[in-house]
Parts: C-alpha cells; sequence; structure tokens
C-alpha cells in the first residue's frame, strides 16, 4: 500500500483526490496522487491555488533583475550579492530551493535611479530598478537586493524565488492564454471582468509577478 505522510494528496478507491488525514481511513487509499493529477486538481478548481500542500510541489525558480548597463561579468556577480542576502533573509526558502530545484534566471531590469544624498538614501531620478522593488515591497512579495558600493551606491541586483505559476505557461496560462479559452476575443467591453476573474483564480501575486516577469528579457 505505501507509506503516507500528513498532508499528502492521494487518491481514494473511489477516485477522489484528496489531502491524507487523520479522518481518512488507509484501506479507503488508492494511492499517491501524481504531479499532473495534483495539477488537474488545481486547474478545476478542486484545489484553491493558495494550498499550501500543493504549492510546495511545484518546481521553483530564482529569478533575477539586474542593472542593464552592467557587462555580462558584472550581472553574474551582482544576481550572486543578493543571492546570498536572499539565503539569509529567506533561509527556509532558499534551502527548499537549493535541495530541489536550483535553476537561475538573471533577466535584465532596466536602469537604476541616481543619488543626490547617499546617506539619506534619495533619488534624484527613479529608474526601472527601484520601480521594481516598489511592486515587490507594496504586494509584500518577499525579495532581496543589491546595492554595489563601487557603483556610486547603484541598485545592481533583485533577488526572488517564484513557483512554476508564475512561468509554466502550459499549465498556468497568462492572462491574454487564459482569457481567449473564455471568450472569443478580448475588448474594451470584457477586459476588466476577465482581469478581475483571471486575479481571483489566479492571486495578485502571482498575476503580478507574472507580469514583472514574463515581459523582461534575459540580460546575459
Amino acid at each position: 500500500m505505501g507509506e503516507y505522510c500528513l498532508g499528502d494528496w492521494i487518491i481514494t478507491k473511489d477516485g477522489k483526490l484528496v489531502i491524507y488525514d487523520k479522518i481518512i481511513i488507509l484501506d479507503d487509499i488508492e494511492r499517491h496522487a501524481t504531479r499532473e493529477e495534483i495539477i488537474e486538481g488545481l486547474k478545476s478548481g478542486i484545489i484553491p491555488f493558495d494550498n499550501e500542500n500543493f504549492t510546495r510541489l511545484l518546481n521553483k525558480r530564482m529569478y533575477f533583475f539586474v542593472n542593464s548597463k552592467l557587462s555580462p561579468i558584472q550581472k553574474g556577480i551582482q544576481a550572486g550579492h543578493a543571492a546570498v542576502r536572499y539565503a539569509v533573509s529567506y533561509h527556509n526558502k532558499a534551502q527548499e530551493f537549493i535541495g530541489k530545484d536550483e535553476t537561475w534566471i538573471i533577466l535584465d531590469g532596466g536602469t537604476s535611479g541616481e543619488y543626490y544624498d547617499k546617506e539619506e538614501q534619495i533619488l534624484t531620478t527613479l529608474g526601472e530598478m527601484e520601480e521594481i522593488t516598489y511592486i515587490l515591497d507594496d504586494n509584500n512579495i518577499p525579495f532581496t537586493y543589491f546595492h554595489e558600493p563601487d557603483l556610486n551606491d547603484c541598485l545592481t541586483a533583485i533577488c526572488l524565488i517564484v513557483d512554476e505559476r508564475v512561468f509554466n505557461r502550459n499549465d498556468f496560462p497568462d492572462f491574454k492564454e487564459w482569457a481567449l479559452t473564455k471568450v472569443p476575443f478580448i475588448n474594451d467591453a470584457n477586459e476588466a471582468q476577465l482581469r478581475e476573474a483571471y486575479e481571483n483564480k489566479m492571486g495578485t501575486e502571482i498575476m503580478i509577478l507574472k507580469i514583472l516577469i514574463n515581459d523582461k528579457k534575459l540580460a546575459i
């Protein structure tokens, strides 16, 4: 029959996809659910998008946004600085990522702003990199960043870990791909309602990360 732990996704003998808990009798279990069955359960609405027993099974990637003006070598070095800070600030997330996934993607984050008061961290101009940090911070998305002292304290790299709901477009399509499965075309009359329905399904965090990440080009 196999061993089952609390929180495992299982298939019962009557074909239902459920989480194993103390209420379920072992004799009623057919087998462990496959990853494909779990994802199908998510698509069909059986599993909520924010269910922790589901999200911990998803593949993950570490993404970086780096300053576009850096050389290829500098981009890699600055990403490394931000990654170390992420490992310190979000130890559990980093440990899970290192033990299972380990794919890094370095994206072009655009330009950074310039300081007129380094001590007070006041910018004369707001760059694309700073805009990314504001969006992440405003939506409580965990991330770290690095300012390079040898480059006038410029914001050089941003680091975060996301799961495949953000980058796996086959199983978790972007807004336009999803919307066109619901209506023949998108227009001014239906777009707002469609976007609201998409956000309710995917969650605000995933929707924002999809926009941030999938619109960027590789940096190297």
